[in-house]
């Protein structure tokens, strides 16, 4: 069901309709990989793949936080949310297929119940776009994008897509999408990432409440 963008034409058109522009979104995630490749062997396994997340999470945000975008953590979630509210985006790992036109890519690793409340909101303004519908909650932006990215070791390069998710899978790994917006792809360098172990962006910094005792 995933409606592709593909001309430059049409990508610039679309994200400057979102507020977005791809050179920083590009920028983002090379932030992200370059932090990645910090991690050593003695970091723990799911380092690299966190470093990367919380590297471009915040490079995201310094480029559209001066725009006026909003920084929400929601149960945990990072999301960063437009000017007027009507949209937010969160950063996420993708499986090979990220980047790719004819294949429907799946987020990297199994999502938690807020990204799924996410996703539902997405679905609701999906299937009824003329009628004016209340969120599921109001703390929820009415659609919510998904900036993906992917390291191919094989290839050599990393795919990043700007995309609309609207359902999620038996495996609590989103996997379809209303809209995909390519951005193309950089060069990875000699830089083999290795297997991340799977990690939840939406637990990646456990919040410890502190006793009172």
């Amino acid at each position: 069901m995933s409606i592709n963008v593909i001309s430059s034409i049409e990508i610039t058109t679309r994200l400057e309709a979102l507020g977005l522009k791809a050179p920083p979104l590009i920028n983002a995630v090379q932030a992200g990989e370059s932090a990645r490749k910090t991690a050593t062997e003695n970091h723990p396994s799911n380092a690299g793949g966190i470093l990367a997340f919380l590297a471009t999470v915040k490079a995201v945000r310094d480029n559209l936080v001066p725009q006026g975008w909003a920084v929400r953590c929601l149960k945990n979630l990072e999301v960063t949310v437009s000017p007027d509210g009507s949209h937010g985006l969160i950063v996420t790992g993708g499986d090979r297929n990220t980047g790719i036109e004819g294949v429907d890519p799946k987020s990297r690793n199994p999502k938690g119940s807020q990204t799924a409340r996410f996703v539902h909101n997405n679905q609701q303004f999906d299937f009824w776009p003329d009628t004016v519908a209340e969120p599921e909650s109001k703390e929820l932006p009415p659609n919510t994008w998904v900036l993906m990215y992917f390291s191919d070791s094989q290839k050599e390069e990393v795919r990043v897509e700007l995309s609309l998710p609207i359902a999620i899978d038996d495996r609590a790994r989103i996997s379809e999408w209303k809209e995909r917006i390519f951005l193309g792809s950089f060069p990875s360098g000699s830089f083999t990432p290795s297997p991340d172990a799977e990690f939840d962006e939406e637990q990646a910094i456990p919040v410890v409440r502190k006793s009172t005792q």
